[in-house]
């Protein structure tokens, strides 16, 4: 996935699609990605966001609550990503870990 600064999800795979429980591209790309984010893990999940976002690669785990109201956990691999107007996004592969934190 790639997520700017402000949260705004830019683009997401099919694989990501399918762990917040999205039809399509149209359905999430252009929302904002803390709003799929457990209320719990939210606020630290923005500060690492922000920390990617300043220049620094983390990895992290977390809940989210999908479209349909699945509960999941993830872990994440983020990089900074620099765009074309010199903002800075999140790169991030995740992957569902769910079955492993039960």
């Amino acid at each position: 996935k790639i997520v700017d600064p402000d949260g705004t999800l830019r683009y997401m795979n099919v694989g990501g699609l399918c762990m917040v429980e999205a039809d399509g591209a149209a359905a999430v790309e252009g929302a904002c990605t803390f709003d799929l984010i457990a209320e719990a893990d939210r606020a630290d999940w923005m500060e690492r966001h922000a920390r990617v976002c300043a220049g620094e690669s983390l990895s992290w785990e977390y809940g989210i609550v999908g479209l349909r109201g699945t509960r999941r956990e993830l872990e994440t691999q983020a990089v900074p990503l620099p765009l074309p107007d010199g903002r800075v996004a999140q790169l991030a592969v995740t992957r569902d870990v769910s079955e492993r934190k039960r």
